[in-house]
């Protein structure tokens, strides 16, 4: 007949137990589900164990006196169910008896699985005893078991090798492994590496302690070439060396072209082969490099320094090349520029016409006058000056010609056949009221950079009123040449004597259609326009009954 108790626990569970069922774990649910915060249940045991004392048993407890019994009844009072905390909650006259519950000890998630199953614990003088009879997980053994309960069974290998004896484990030689199925070990020993041919590969595949033996070694370090990455055996890895062929330790690259220069040829990258370069690690010293003031010898040539000379001036700035003051020279001696020889430099002024302190101004101070023989105005330039001034003379100079009393500073000047420099300036003319022509000229007209083409200077005169002539050099010059309205044409300048006048200018004449030939052409020109100091010469007709013309005028007054 089927028995059901009931006892009422502390935690105000109703815990029933009905001809004591298999424990959770054999029922496939985890001790967790069955009880509160994990806490494994009390076993509290059969009613009739808890209820009054046995009788009519052998083992029986003699009998008490009802007064005693009494007594105790009166001095206990129940809390409840006994629980395993040293107190004798039922009133029962007992502690903690028989009072057990269901314990696991192992990671979480385990118990259930494989061979894992829980324990039980019994209380004793209110503390719980050991966990006894749970089975925990263990480690994996070939034996048809989960042993570890993670749900799998036999999931181990163990190594092995069926190679040559001894060579497991050297060279590339490795042991393999054997599986376990149904608790079996196969037969079969898989991924092992055995012996095989020595290549040139970094690994010793013979498995006989040595690497890639009979491969060759450039550099003797016992590494192989086919897998040395320091080939050169410099300590520098070849995909980081700039050279990785020749030991190069220090890596210098001189040029920065990623060839380091222990490989380069042209070490500083100036084109010139290292061997024929007197300064390979220097871009500046080549062969036909200018020499330059440094000891050294930068153009190759044997020579240091040599025929270095340069303008110097140690006077006020603002005063080289004013009156008297000049700039001297310097040379260059073991790599050191010397002293400034040569030079002018400012100094006390003198009654003499020169400008010794070099400020623009000539004796002042000092009253100076010249002789005045053609009454201008201007003193003459050649004469020597007297200090103070006579009442005779007058006080400034600059006159280029004493006798002409129309050559003077400020005259007008213009392009003359006798090349006379009225206003004194150095030119016969008017410097900035000029454009310069000389053969081969590339320039805008200045004097320093004149025209090249007699015609291209009248045009562009022609296009500027604060301009009124052309100064040609000496030399000749291929027409016809086109006159423009009011630009005169003067011929004979020396550009290497400071322009001035002397030598001989020729313009060659042209084709001007119709068979003629003609050297100038003067065509519709309203205003005075002047040719000087040119000579024109033309060739003879190109056809018979040409005309030839030196000067083809036409409406010209």
């Amino acid at each position: 007949m089927r028995r059901a108790v009931c006892v009422l626990l502390p935690l105000a569970l109703a815990a029933c137990d009905a001809d004591f069922p298999p424990p959770a774990a054999d029922r496939g649910i985890s001790l967790s589900d069955a009880m509160p915060d994990g806490a494994a249940p009390a076993d509290a045991g059969p009613a009739a164990d808890r209820g009054a004392p046995d009788q009519g048993r052998p083992d029986a407890a003699p009998a008490v006196d009802a007064s005693v019994e009494a007594d105790a009844a009166r001095a206990c009072t129940a809390t409840g169910d006994e629980i395993c905390d040293g107190l004798d909650n039922d009133c029962d006259g007992q502690v903690d008896e028989q009072i057990s519950r269901q314990c696991w000890q192992g990671p979480g998630g385990t118990l259930g699985f494989g061979l894992c199953r829980a324990g039980r614990e019994t209380c004793m003088a209110g503390t719980w005893g050991p966990c006894d009879g749970q089975v925990l997980p263990a480690p994996e053994a070939c034996n048809n078991q989960d042993d570890d309960c993670d749900g799998d069974v036999d999931e181990v290998t163990r190594p092995c090798w069926d190679g040559p004896e001894g060579l497991a484990g050297i060279g590339a030689c490795a042991e393999g492994h054997q599986r376990c199925t149904e608790g079996v070990w196969q037969g079969t020993c898989r991924d092992q590496v055995g012996p095989r041919d020595e290549i040139c590969n970094g690994a010793d595949d013979d498995c006989n302690g040595v690497t890639d033996e009979g491969s060759p070694d450039s550099d003797g370090d016992g590494v192989a070439d086919c897998v040395d990455l320091d080939f050169d055996g410099d300590g520098v890895d070849d995909d980081q060396d700039v050279c990785p062929g020749t030991a190069d330790p220090d890596q210098t690259d001189t040029d920065g072209d990623g060839r380091g220069d222990a490989c380069d040829p042209d070490d500083d990258g100036d084109g010139v082969p290292d061997v024929t370069d007197c300064g390979p690690q220097d871009p500046a010293r080549l062969p036909g490099a200018p020499e330059v003031c440094n000891g050294l010898d930068d153009d190759c040539d044997g020579a240091v320094d040599e025929a270095l000379v340069r303008g110097c001036y140690t006077g006020p700035a603002g005063t080289e090349g004013v009156g008297a003051c000049l700039a001297g020279e310097a040379r260059c001696v073991a790599g050191e520029w010397g002293a400034c020889g040569g030079e002018v430099v400012p100094a006390g002024e003198l009654c003499d016409g020169v400008d010794e302190d070099c400020d623009g101004a000539v004796d002042e101070g000092l009253d100076p006058s010249w002789p005045d023989a053609d009454g201008d105005g201007f003193g003459d330039d050649a004469a020597a000056p007297v200090c103070p001034a006579r009442p005779d003379w007058v006080t400034v100079a600059g006159d280029c010609d004493d006798d002409d009393g129309f050559v003077r500073p400020g005259a007008d000047d213009r392009p003359d056949p006798a090349g006379i420099d009225a206003d004194c300036d150095g030119l016969d003319g008017t410097w900035d009221r000029l454009l310069f022509v000389a053969p081969g000229g590339d320039g805008d007209g200045r004097p320093d950079a004149p025209l090249g083409d007699v015609q291209a200077a009248i045009d562009a005169a022609a296009q500027r009123p604060d301009v009124d002539g052309v100064a040609v050099a000496e030399g000749r010059y291929p027409g016809p040449v086109r006159l423009a309205d009011g630009v005169g044409v003067f011929g004979g300048f020396l550009p290497a004597d400071g322009w001035a006048r002397g030598g001989v200018t020729v313009l060659e004449g042209g084709d001007f259609g119709g068979g003629d030939r003609v050297g100038v052409v003067a065509h519709d020109l309203a205003s005075q326009t002047v040719l000087g100091g040119l000579q024109v010469t033309v060739a003879a007709a190109v056809a018979p009954g040409g005309s030839v013309y030196g000067v083809h005028a036409l409406r010209a007054p």
